[in-house]
């Protein structure tokens, strides 16, 4: 039988990491970016990467929860785990990363909250155009 310790839980435990690494380096750089009112592209890759925090909050927090309890349960058991304390570190800092990309979301929706009730304007100004020429 498989150990507790084993290679899949530390395979997991890193790939986790890594992709919560990623995804918060670049959603950092993407909710950074800066929208000119007359910038839909800009505006439309700000809000894509508000709603990819949106979407996998809950993935991370739960991923972020229970690998800190199955590393935590390892070195209080004294378990033999490859690099415990390295990816106990790792993870503190993908948490605390992730941390900061949460706390620059209600930022960025300010941010572009001018922008984005220009593009709305304009789009219903175009749709009501529209169906003046379809009446």
């Amino acid at each position: 039988a498989p150990s507790l310790a084993g290679t899949a839980l530390q395979t997991q435990v890193a790939s986790f990491i890594k992709t919560l690494r990623s995804f918060t380096l670049s959603t950092a750089k993407g909710l950074g970016k800066t929208v000119n009112s007359n910038d839909l592209k800009a505006l439309l890759s700000v809000k894509e990467h508000l709603r990819g925090v949106a979407d996998r909050t809950e993935e991370f927090e739960i991923g972020i929860e229970s690998n800190k309890a199955a590393l935590a349960y390892l070195k209080r058991k004294s378990i033999q785990f490859p690099s415990l304390d390295k990816s106990i570190k790792s993870l503190e800092a993908a948490a605390t990363s992730w941390d900061g990309t949460k706390a620059a979301v209600p930022v960025a929706e300010e941010r572009i909250s001018s922008a984005n009730a220009e593009w709305k304007d304009k789009i219903k100004f175009k749709v009501k155009a529209y169906e003046k020429e379809l009446e």
